[in-house]
């Protein structure tokens, strides 16, 4: 995957993904009132995780490696589609 791929992928060690990802999925669950939320995944490459030094360094101290962390981020992300009263679908 070309380097700029790999700099425009969301960074699954930093809390504030999250924080946003969650207040982005309250808003989008507000204006479209639906009992699904439709999640992409299949576009992801994990060897970014790899190339990122403080990504790497974060699995690490995280004992995790590109696939764990890729589930880890789906817990979390599938934790927030919860909390918005909505049910997940994924494409992956």
């Amino acid at each position: 995957m070309a380097a700029s791929a790999c700099a425009d992928a969301l960074d699954p060690s930093r809390p504030e993904l999250y924080e946003f990802l969650g207040t982005f999925l309250a808003e989008m669950g507000d204006i479209f009132i639906d009992d699904y939320m439709m999640l992409g995944g299949d576009e992801v490459d994990i060897t970014c995780y790899d190339n990122s030094p403080s990504i790497a360094s974060w699995m690490n101290a995280h004992n995790m490696n590109s696939s764990s962390i890729q589930q880890y981020f789906w817990q979390q992300l599938s934790a927030t589609v919860r909390s918005c009263s909505a049910l997940e679908t994924r494409w992956w």
